[in-house]
């Protein structure tokens, strides 16, 4: 793959990271030996419009600015960007200079020499995330293994190479909440870790707060399998098994002779055990239901308010093919 022929797109996902952009694409663009395009995706940053106004006076050729209406959130922000990317290769990482550009070579060298794989996923040789982030990003990693089936040695990032044909097929998942994750993992198994450098944050405080790990946790639990409901299954599998067990034991010690008067703790410690399990399943059917209702409803993943850098195609709506 000749250098002089392969086009870079570096696609970014911004959340009011006003004061680095700046730096954020200056470092990127002395980062890489090939032509190289950066599409930032402002993801209605709520900073009184700094985020864009910083994205719009860059004045950069190859630099493309996507400003969305509303809020879509990390992942399809991110599809977003990808559907807009001109690139042979697509990068992808994140605003807050944590991952250094410079590593930006790494990630390319790698894919490049491999035409075996399709994706390479930077692997931290040590995090610099707070304690809090870190513990959510474990459990998330934890169940996203559990639920997803992904193979052992692959450790999921958001700092990744891919090629054209990967990028493609994701914009291609229909999900209106779509988890970057398995959407890759459907897309491509040929994925392999590459190890670079992890920074501390240099700016400002990460948007990343317990409630979106909780979120983030949620849809890689719910969007991405249905081992929830495959566990209760089980779950209740195993108690009817159980009660059927201490029902023939009761049985006989009641042919025996052995059982008095019936306990009154126990019947309200067995009708609260089953009400709470009863009530459990149906919060988790009602959790997948309501999923399924918002993907039926078929919202926009995003729209564009406002691009700069490109001219681009009218389709600008998140449920179209093209974007």
């Amino acid at each position: 793959m000749s250098k002089d022929k392969t086009l870079i797109s570096v696609v970014i996902p911004c959340y009011c990271s006003a004061d680095w952009i700046p730096e954020l694409v200056d470092r990127i663009l002395d980062s890489t030996d090939y032509p190289t395009e950066i599409i930032l995706v402002n993801d209605s940053s709520p900073d009184d419009g700094a985020t864009w106004t910083a994205i719009k006076e860059l004045d950069k050729r190859n630099v493309i600015g996507i400003d969305l209406q509303f809020n879509a959130g990390q992942f399809s922000a991110l599809l977003c960007g990808m559907s807009k990317a001109n690139g042979d290769i697509i990068v992808t990482m994140d605003d807050d200079l944590q991952h250094p550009p410079e590593e930006i070579q790494v990630l390319l060298s790698s894919l490049i020499e491999r035409e075996d794989l399709d994706c390479v996923i930077g692997r931290y040789k040590s995090k610099k995330h707070g304690i809090i982030r870190n513990l959510g990003s474990s459990l998330v990693r934890a169940i996203y293994h559990r639920a997803s089936g992904k193979p052992k040695h692959l450790t999921m990032g958001s700092f990744r190479a891919m090629r054209r044909s990967v990028a493609d097929a994701m914009i291609r998942h229909r999900t209106n909440r779509p988890v970057f994750g398995p959407i890759l993992l459907a897309s491509t198994r040929r994925i392999e870790n590459v190890d670079i450098q992890h920074h501390t944050r240099p700016y400002g405080k990460s948007g990343y707060r317990l409630r979106q790990l909780v979120k983030t946790t949620m849809d890689n639990l719910f969007d991405a399998t249905t081992a929830p409901l495959r566990a209760f299954s089980i779950m209740g599998t195993l108690i009817a098994m159980g009660s059927a067990g201490f029902g023939i034991v009761y049985l006989y010690r009641y042919l025996e002779g052995g059982i008095g008067v019936p306990g009154f703790t126990t019947n309200v410690l067995l009708i609260s055990f089953f009400g709470g399990i009863t009530l459990l399943g149906l919060g988790l059917i009602g959790e997948y239901i309501d999923r399924i209702v918002r993907e039926v409803r078929g919202p926009p993943r995003w729209h564009i308010r406002e691009t700069v850098g490109n001219d681009f195609d009218n389709e600008n709506e998140g449920n179209n093919l093209d974007a």
